[in-house]
């Protein structure tokens, strides 16, 4: 029995040391802060920020102006993107006027 609970020891011992070292390798390379860039300005953010906190951070009026529907924000190739929407490193996103509803 004894030499059981020594082994089931060193096999959680041993999962541990693999777990930290994957956990180490996957996050070397990963800064923790990310630049993209609204209307061409640069905004500074922490990695797994959404939309909605690069437009805060840039300018709580182009927000604002999109959570009330009077804009909508799209992707550099045009896209149109949710203010929960993820953003990656180098990202370009612009804020543009939405038309005018009718009827």
């Amino acid at each position: 029995m004894n030499s059981e609970l020594r082994l089931g020891r060193e096999v959680l011992l041993l999962l541990f040391t693999v777990h930290c070292s994957l956990l180490t390798f996957w996050t070397i390379d990963m800064p923790e802060k990310i630049t993209v860039f609204v209307n061409g300005a640069p905004v500074e953010l922490y990695r797994g920020m959404h939309v909605k906190h690069a437009l805060i951070s840039c300018d709580y009026s182009l927000y604002k102006a999109v959570e009330d529907g009077r804009a909508m924000v799209e992707d550099a190739n045009g896209f149109r993107l949710g203010l929960d929407g993820a953003l990656r490193d180098g990202a370009r996103i612009f804020v543009v006027s939405r038309p005018p509803r009718q009827g």
